[in-house]
């Protein structure tokens, strides 16, 4: 019995230490990772800082376990940076805190003052010069700001309360090719949402969206949720479609009369696929009628076909 105790203890005890050996190889690599990785990011803050126009850099590392480690890096620039100060930051400069950071997943993000305009980069620009070049001639009084990152570029410009002139990009413009991606505008006229998304795949420059938005009443313009999108790949149907959700709302459903107007307006326009027509969004949902399009004219009745055949007609 006593031999058993003792054997019992024994094996107690050999586990322990062999816990706490392994404990101890487990803090001591943490260890050395964690000085590896204070290395690296002193090593990161030297590079930024030492770039002409960097103001402040933030670097933040995360372990994403059998991921290994995220790094994430805030560039502040001095407001209107010499241009070839950003050239080195929006180019070359990402590749290299990936270079110290030896790390595939680095998040950075640069962001500065442009006149009154203010930029947020976050995906090295293919071609630097031309990238910086088309963000100062975008960095305009009537735009508020700027965001280029992996997924496309986005322009918001500041609020108006009537339909900008020129305010489509046009497809010749250099700001198209700013991301391999989308490129998007965004404004508010009043209290309606409009916004366009370029993916390459048309030229939306004939569609005629201030006739559109003229062809809409104030009341529904300024209601509440009211918007008009235009796409030239919608994400649910692959088309080149305008949706306009502003008729009335969902508890007094689909405003036929008001919808037809807006019809008008687009037929006969070669560019368009489907033409989507709602009432202005709300949490309950939204009534709505889609139109298919081709050459010009309406496919069929459209859809739901009882409330579509009466808005074509209207509109016709």
């Amino acid at each position: 019995m006593n031999v058993c105790a003792a054997t019992s203890a024994g094996c107690v005890a050999r586990r322990r230490a062999l816990s706490l050996m392994i404990g101890a190889v487990a803090v001591s690599a943490m260890s050395g990772c964690g000085l590896l990785n204070s290395n690296k990011e002193r090593r990161v803050r030297e590079y930024l800082l030492g770039l002409k126009g960097v103001d402040s850099v933030d670097v933040y590392v995360e372990l994403l376990g059998d991921q290994g480690y995220r790094w994430t890096v805030r560039v502040r620039l001095s407001d209107d940076p010499p241009q070839d100060a950003l050239i080195t930051v929006v180019g070359e400069s990402f590749d290299k805190v990936a270079e110290i950071a030896e790390s595939q997943t680095v998040d950075m993000e640069v962001a500065w003052v442009q006149g009154s305009t203010g930029v947020r980069w976050s995906s090295k620009a293919t071609d630097a010069t031309k990238a910086v070049e088309t963000v100062a001639g975008l960095c305009t009084p009537a735009v508020d700001g700027i965001e280029v990152d992996s997924g496309g570029a986005l322009v918001r410009y500041r609020a108006v309360d009537s339909f900008p002139d020129n305010w489509m990009v046009p497809p010749s413009s250099d700001a198209l090719s700013l991301s391999h991606r989308d490129f998007e505008q965004h404004i508010r006229i009043g209290g309606l949402s409009v916004s366009t998304r370029y993916t390459g795949h048309a030229d939306l420059s004939s569609v005629p969206l201030e006739r559109v938005f003229e062809a809409m009443s104030p009341t529904d313009r300024n209601r509440e949720g009211a918007s008009i999108e235009l796409d030239d790949m919608d994400f649910v149907h692959g088309q080149v479609q305008l949706s306009v959700a502003a008729f009335g709302s969902y508890e007094d459903g689909l405003d036929s009369d008001a919808a037809a107007r807006v019809l008008a307006v687009v037929l006969g326009n070669r560019v368009l696929q489907g033409v989507e027509l709602s009432t202005a969004w709300d949490e309950s949902g939204s009534d709505e009628v889609r139109f298919d399009m081709k050459d010009g004219s309406v496919v069929g009745e459209g859809r739901p076909p009882e409330k579509g055949a009466v808005i074509l007609a209207a509109a016709q």
